[in-house]
């Protein structure tokens, strides 16, 4: 009724806060998600080095999936990814039934 849309008026000034404070929190929880992960890590996370698009090679070194790392009862073994121009412009990845391909794709990507 009358209360309801004034209630309602009221609260549409307010859009822009609530999409800015939503904003900051969900940025807020993926810092602190980044810090729980790298407190309980097998192994120290660094920070890639990143080159201009279309310009070097993508190699990563002990590459570790963070999301099944952290998994209890899961030992993740970590992978190596060498994608250099004019020489493997992709791979083929193969492999059985829960052999871990998507986990490795995904880790690379």
């Amino acid at each position: 009724s009358e209360l309801v849309k004034k209630v309602v008026d009221v609260a549409a000034t307010f859009v822009d806060v609530f999409e800015e404070v939503a904003s900051t929190v969900a940025t807020l929880d993926v810092l602190a998600g980044f810090a729980d992960l790298v407190a309980v890590a097998p192994a120290e996370y660094v920070r890639p080095e990143m080159t201009p698009m279309g310009v070097g090679d993508i190699v990563l070194e002990g590459c570790r999936h963070p999301c099944v790392e952290a998994q209890d009862e899961v030992s993740f073994i970590a992978n190596d990814c060498k994608l250099k121009r004019e020489d493997s412009w992709f791979q083929i990845i193969t492999g059985p039934n829960m052999g871990g391909k998507s986990t490795y794709i995904r880790q690379i990507g």
